[in-house]
């Protein structure tokens, strides 16, 4: 709307701001009078005092307005017609544009086929030359076990290998069975059979030398001049003796040290002592198996200056307070000069 401002013939505008349809018209000079064409509409036409100016509708061959309005159904907006309405149509569904349906292959099954609206679809149940679903509920027993599935999907179950279902004592052997826990045991030897051997020892001054039809031992004494050896002990666990000193010390002292060893010389006459030292030092190192109780009675007593790999007693005979007695012995090391580091390897003590 535009006021006049003064009754002069001259309409003087310097400054008019018109809002149509959100658009601001500025004028900003003499105007005398305001004339509407294409697409505006003026009351009155033209403008000279007051008047209205409004937008006029869309028609073929006028710009104007755009009519609120929406398209129906699936249709969709594709334009704007020349009174300014949507142009709506439908939507396509021609091969290449959309899908135009469904079908279905191997494995599949709906409630629709072909698809051309709604449907459900899901995986059909295997069958031999089918593709499908995996059988529910079916589990292979406890003596077999899964190793595939079936031309129908259903799992292919295999006895389990290894299991025992029969258990037959052969040579030699009892016991046995088809069910449950089975034992079996070895039999007494007999003349014509084997089997286990019966405890049993030889008195001193003899020897085994076979088992007899019952499997028990058979003991002969020596021939004349033979000889019937014993190893009393063998000994192997290295032990260093840092600082060794000038007196006597046991060899094996701290705990789980192997430091006995029983000796039983009852018909024996003669031993044969066997060490094994790695020599580190300067002085003369000295060793010897003692009596332990006593810790002075010994058998042999060695003095090397040098690797004792080993050093041999030779075969000696038994002094007077070990014979025919029963006494553990321990062994024992001295050298010249107390810094020397000598370090044991072992011993063996055998008795004839």
């Amino acid at each position: 709307m535009i006021r006049k401002r003064n009754m002069r013939s001259k309409f003087m505008l310097w400054f008019v701001s018109i809002m149509v349809m959100g658009a601001i018209i500025d004028v900003s000079a003499q105007v005398s009078s305001l004339t509407c064409l294409v697409g505006l509409s003026c009351n009155p036409n033209p403008v000279t005092d007051i008047g209205n100016i409004t937008l006029e509708p869309a028609n073929v061959s006028e710009l104007g307005g755009v009519y609120a309005g929406n398209c129906s159904g699936t249709d969709k907006a594709s334009g704007i017609n020349v009174n300014g309405s949507l142009y709506c149509s439908t939507d396509l569904t021609s091969a290449g544009v959309g899908i135009v349906q469904i079908s279905l292959g191997a494995g599949l099954v709906a409630n629709e086929s072909p698809i051309l609206t709604n449907a459900t679809l899901y995986l059909q149940n295997a069958a031999q030359s089918v593709l499908g679903g995996i059988l529910l509920g079916t589990n292979c027993s406890a003596s077999s076990y899964f190793d595939g599935w079936n031309s129908n999907y259903s799992p292919r179950c295999t006895a389990e290998v290894g299991d025992i279902s029969d258990v037959t004592a052969s040579t030699g052997l009892s016991g046995g069975g088809t069910s449950g826990a089975v034992s079996l045991y070895l039999n007494n030897a007999t003349s014509s059979t084997i089997g286990g051997i019966i405890i049993g020892n030889c008195s001193i001054g003899s020897f085994v030398n076979g088992f007899n039809t019952t499997n028990g031992v058979t003991c002969a004494t020596p021939s004349s001049g033979g000889e019937t050896f014993q190893l009393v002990d063998r000994v192997i666990s290295s032990k260093t003796k840092t600082n060794v000193g000038t007196s006597w010390v046991d060899v094996y002292s701290t705990a789980l040290d192997p430091e006995d060893t029983l000796m039983n010389t009852t018909g024996m006459t003669d031993f044969r002592l066997l060490i094994t030292v790695d020599y580190v030092g300067t002085g003369t190192h000295s060793v010897n198996l003692n009596q332990t109780a006593s810790n002075v009675n010994g058998l042999w007593q060695f003095n090397f200056t040098g690797d004792c790999d080993p050093c041999d007693s030779g075969w000696k005979t038994l002094p007077v307070w070990a014979s025919s007695v029963e006494v553990f012995m321990e062994s024992k090391i001295v050298s010249t000069t107390a810094g020397d580091d000598p370090v044991f390897r072992g011993y063996q003590l055998w008795l004839r």
